[in-house]
């Protein structure tokens, strides 16, 4: 399948737009001509070649995975994996699907010999997510260590407020019970004075 297209490809010529060689702001995409003297678009002996069904592909080729030459079908779960038939088609992940998913797809497609068409190596796609999985735990980790770590330090703070508060408190305590109880000595020393 893939000499076909190889050797059409080989005749097939570069299609360019009109004038872009001649001119330097015109692009060599290609634009359909659309001038009404348009030489290009009259198909005049001896002006380029224009875009035409004449040169598509067989329709045997038609449609096929170039790499593979396999009919391509998307899957986005492991039961659309049960209508394919592993010799004339393969499989496309679908660009929504979770890598969890995914690698459950991958393992039942490796059990019935289907080939995967969007992903060339599958080993190294599990290690790749494997190895990212592991550094999001270690940052994970990391960030609650962190928060852990200024939790504890708050606490800290607190409990220290909050123990010299009492301090505070009990220091104010005393002085008013020394206050309160040189007063009263006054008190009883005046009664006694008056007394007398």
């Amino acid at each position: 399948m893939n000499k076909v297209r190889q050797q059409i490809k080989a005749k097939r010529p570069t299609f360019t737009r009109h004038e872009a060689g001649q001119k330097k702001r015109v692009a060599p995409n290609w634009r359909k001509p659309k001038g009404h003297q348009n030489k290009m678009r009259l198909g005049v002996k001896g002006a380029k070649v224009t875009v035409s069904q004449g040169y598509r592909m067989p329709k045997s080729v038609r449609g096929l995975d170039t790499r593979t030459s396999l009919i391509p079908v998307v899957v986005v779960r492991e039961k659309d994996l049960e209508s394919i038939d592993a010799k004339t088609q393969g499989i496309i992940v679908g660009a929504t699907v979770g890598t969890k998913k995914r690698l459950a797809i991958f393992e039942v497609a490796e059990k019935k010999g289907i080939t995967i068409i969007n992903i060339r190596d599958v080993n190294a796609y599990k290690e790749n997510f494997e190895k990212k999985k592991a550094a999001t735990k270690t940052q994970k980790n990391k960030k609650k260590a962190t928060k852990d770590k200024v939790k504890k330090a708050d606490e800290k703070k607190a409990s220290d407020k909050k123990k010299e508060e009492e301090e505070a408190k009990a220091a104010l305590k005393g002085d008013e019970s020394q206050e309160s109880g040189t007063k009263e000595k006054k008190k009883q020393e005046k009664i006694l004075h008056h007394k007398q």
